[in-house]
């Protein structure tokens, strides 16, 4: 008896071991899934507020805010959208990234340009098809809780904008004056005579004609949408960032809606679509161009007046 009790003794405390041990691993389990669980579902949280399809051509402009000031966030925040736009037929997109104002979005922390075809990379200044760049504002991966590091650095802000301004008067303006000139002289030497013969055109042979004038229109505005991506926006005091990235999009957008002009007409050579639906495409783009010129000038004539670069 006495030895049945001793083994049965045994026994018990061996079950009651077995089953601590069991506890401990459960235990220990349930502090391990939760973060494996949180790891899998942590995501960078942001919010779409304005998306834009332009009418007549297949580009987009979408604005998203996150509290996020991580410029790895930026790029998943970038891929995220371009995947998500991916099958839309979409020549390129320009992605705005802010931080949150309410309903609506605030201060600007990084831009990016997407392309997804060929013709969107020109349109863009990137190189290749499925592509993607990011410029970061220059403020924008600060922090919220460093706050006693961004007010050390607001301070030297002041004492380089009158060389920020410098950049611009002496660097950039002259460039969107070279930009201007050069956007006029391609219409006025290869589109205007070649829009007069279009319309009294009479057969294809003479419609065929005008497709190297064509060309050329939609290569030099191609070109000229780089030269104009290419403007550093960031080089400039932070409160006319804005203004003059404001110019660069929409001034970007006029060259590609005149490039879009003259792909209307060679498609019409090329009897993609007949003549008329052509032209009326080709209208429309000329209409849409002008009135970005117009926003991107109101934005540098905006500019000029404060640095007091206008003639009395």
């Amino acid at each position: 008896m006495k030895k049945f009790f001793k083994f049965g003794c045994l026994g018990v405390i061996a079950i009651i071991a077995i089953v601590i041990i069991a506890l401990i691993i459960d235990i220990s389990n349930d502090d391990e899934q939760p973060t494996e669980k949180a790891k899998q579902e942590e995501k960078v949280q942001y919010e779409i507020v304005i998306d834009e399809k332009f009418k007549k051509t297949e580009q987009r402009q979408i604005r998203a805010t996150t509290g996020s000031n991580d410029e790895a966030d930026f790029e998943t925040i970038t891929k995220e959208i371009m995947n998500k736009y991916k099958n839309q037929n979409l020549d390129s997109m320009h992605l705005y990234i802010h931080a949150p104002d309410g309903k609506s979005f605030g201060q600007l922390k990084a831009h990016s340009f997407i392309a997804y075809t060929q013709k969107g990379a020109a349109q863009t200044g990137l190189e290749k098809a499925d592509t993607f760049k990011i410029e970061v504002e220059k403020n924008s991966t600060e922090t919220t809780s460093k706050n006693t590091e961004n007010i050390q650095k607001k301070e030297p802000s002041t004492k380089v904008s009158s060389d920020s301004n410098k950049v611009y008067i002496n660097s950039i303006r002259p460039e969107i004056d070279e930009i201007t000139a050069e956007y006029d002289r391609i219409w006025n030497d290869h589109w205007q005579a070649v829009w007069g013969n279009m319309s009294n055109a009479t057969n294809s042979s003479d419609i065929a004609s005008l497709k190297d004038d064509m060309n050329i229109v939609y290569e030099k505005y191609s070109e000229l949408s780089k030269r104009i991506s290419a403007i550093d926006s960031k080089s400039v005091p932070s409160d006319l960032q804005e203004r003059l990235e404001t110019y660069r999009v929409e001034m970007s957008l006029a060259t590609n809606y005149r490039g879009n002009a003259a792909t209307a007409i060679i498609q019409a050579i090329d009897g993609v679509a007949d003549l008329n639906s052509r032209m009326e495409e080709a209208t429309k783009s000329v209409e849409l161009s002008d009135k970005k010129m117009l926003s991107a000038i109101v934005a540098i004539t905006s500019i000029d007046q404060e640095l007091g670069l206008l003639k009395q």
